[in-house]
């Protein structure tokens, strides 16, 4: 289903369904709870930990509760919590605003240029040294030059510079003393400590900043050669001729293609085989993304005949104070939360989770207040349940976060009655065989199912939203009175821990699948039988 669509679903009878879920039940849970215990049970979990909360919505109903405060990791259902977090603290009309400013000469002049129409202006403001210079402030906006967001919009990676370059230069300058970083929003921690240190080059333990960029990785593109054995050929999107390569791979009968980067720097290595040319790219992180995108700014700068002296990261000595903003990008919270919950984008909720801890503080957001604040949210929706979590990270990645099922259904409960950003949150999340990480799981499910997967090495999650209507089983025109289709709606929480082999992640998700057909099997049990039977 088209995300348009699940907004219109949010915006409607979502908040019809909010205000009739007391309704009087017409059947019994009971079984379901049997049921479910009777799937895991001839699954052959072997050591397997599962916790599993499920409960009806509309009739009040606990259906399934297996284990349902044993601590967990909960993967990437932890983004159901940091998006919840950044709706109550952030609000739902927060707007992230990437900024590009132009700081005039000292005392108004300059040693190189005047800005075209304003000879002989004084400007205030200016840094010691003499001339202009420009000031990226970033706001923490992980969809800044997103290649997914910006093909959204008809766009591509050089485009988007183009767009900051043209900014500058019609400034009428042709040399700028420096561009200043100005990444304070965040603190300077880049990665997480529990994040795994051998996938620090992969997209999602992509680094944390005030200012990111393209999701703070570079897409390569190899192809072969005309030769076997030879080096292949490989290009960087965007071109950032500044990297330091070595090509170690070779074109042969296989495509095994990968790349290290050297810690702390953006040195890349390409090593393996390829056989074809790959149009889906490979990704790398970058390190340190806010001095990365301003090199990137200064080359594209050059080629256009506009001189750069240096990239600077600001410093407290720096006056600020006259600097005229150029350019605004900015960035909706619904589309950050769309990418959280549905694309299980990491950087995007490390980056809500920073900048909640940046709102609550006034402090650079980092992962302690950003934590902080998150539990701040918990306690005012769920009391003294929300003790029941610890926090490292806002993605899951991070093998250091626990929490309960209970904890999980029941924050998915008080966003489902909240009329203000319940719909906001429910429109974020997957939809079973449409749209996100569950686009390809139980399409065939009587009714609606949309929520979060969560995956690491021996954990696998998922929690959401069960939905089903009368006239979801109804033959194609006929259907009941529109009066009549209110959803029995089930909220639920299945997080597994501690698989090993022979029990594979497809064992799990498949016992996942089922406990879910199970919960759909007794929403049918609850539709009112058609008048006349």
């Amino acid at each position: 289903m088209p995300r348009q669509r699940l907004r219109e679903i949010a915006a409607g009878w979502l908040l019809a369904c909010i205000a009739t879920l007391a309704v009087a039940a017409p059947a019994s849970a009971a079984g379901v709870q049997a049921n479910v215990e009777a799937l895991i049970r001839n699954a052959d979990l072997r050591n397997t930990k599962v916790s599993i909360v499920a409960i009806d919505l509309t009739h009040q109903r606990l259906l399934v509760s297996i284990n349902p405060d044993a601590p967990m990791i909960p993967a990437s259902n932890m983004k159901l919590i940091t998006s919840a977090a950044a709706l109550d603290l952030l609000g739902p009309d927060f707007v992230f605003r990437t900024r590009l400013s132009l700081i005039p000469p000292e005392g108004g002049t300059s040693s190189n240029a005047q800005p075209a129409g304003a000879a002989g202006a004084k400007l205030p403001g200016g840094l010691p040294g003499g001339g202009p210079s420009l000031l990226v402030a970033g706001d923490g906006d992980p969809a800044f030059g997103d290649p997914k967001v910006l093909a959204e919009h008809d766009i591509d990676i050089e485009q988007f510079l183009n767009q900051w370059v043209a900014a500058a230069v019609k400034t009428g300058y042709k040399r700028f003393d420096r561009i200043i970083i100005d990444d304070r929003i965040f603190d300077a921690a880049f990665v997480q400590d529990s994040w795994p240190v051998d996938q620090l080059n992969r997209w999602y333990c992509a680094e944390v900043s005030g200012l990111n960029f393209h999701t703070n990785c570079l897409d390569v593109y190899p192809s072969p050669s005309q030769y076997k054995g030879a080096p292949p050929r490989v290009e960087l999107k965007p071109l950032a001729p500044f990297v330091q390569t070595e090509n170690k791979a070779r074109t042969g009968s296989d495509d095994t293609f990968w790349i290290s980067r050297r810690h702390n720097t953006n040195d890349l290595a390409f090593h393996g085989v390829v056989r074809t040319a790959l149009t889906k790219p490979v990704p790398v992180t970058v390190h340190d993304p806010p001095m990365f995108f301003g090199q990137l700014l200064r080359d594209r700068l050059k080629k256009q005949g506009v001189e750069v002296g240096e990239v600077v990261r600001v410093n407290e000595s720096m006056r600020l104070d006259g600097a005229k903003p150029i350019l605004v990008v900015q960035s909706t919270l619904p589309l950050v939360l769309a990418r959280v919950n549905q694309d299980s984008q990491n950087l995007y909720a490390e980056s809500l989770i920073k900048r909640v801890g940046r709102k609550v503080t006034g402090q650079p957001g980092s992962w302690e207040n950003g934590a902080a604040a998150v539990r701040i949210v918990l306690r005012q929706r769920l009391g003294a349940a929300a003790a029941a979590i610890q926090i490292a990270d806002g993605s899951g990645m991070s093998r250091d976060n626990q929490v309960t099922a209970r904890l999980l259904t029941a924050l998915l409960e008080s966003m489902f009655r909240d009329k203000d950003k319940g719909p906001i949150y429910f429109a974020s999340l997957s939809e079973a065989g449409e749209s996100g990480t569950l686009d390809d799981r139980l399409e065939n499910v009587p009714g609606e199912l949309h929520g979060k997967t969560g995956y690491l090495r021996s954990v696998s999650s998922l929690s959401g939203y069960l939905l089903l209507r009368p006239s979801d089983l109804a033959p194609p025109g006929g259907g009941n009175p529109a009066s009549d289709d209110e959803p029995v709606v089930i909220v639920f929480s299945m997080l597994f821990n501690d698989f090993s082999h022979p029990v594979s992640i497809t064992t799990v998700r498949a016992v996942q699948d089922r406990i879910v057909r199970e919960l759909s099997r007794y929403a049918v049990e609850q539709m009112p039988q058609p008048a006349g039977r």
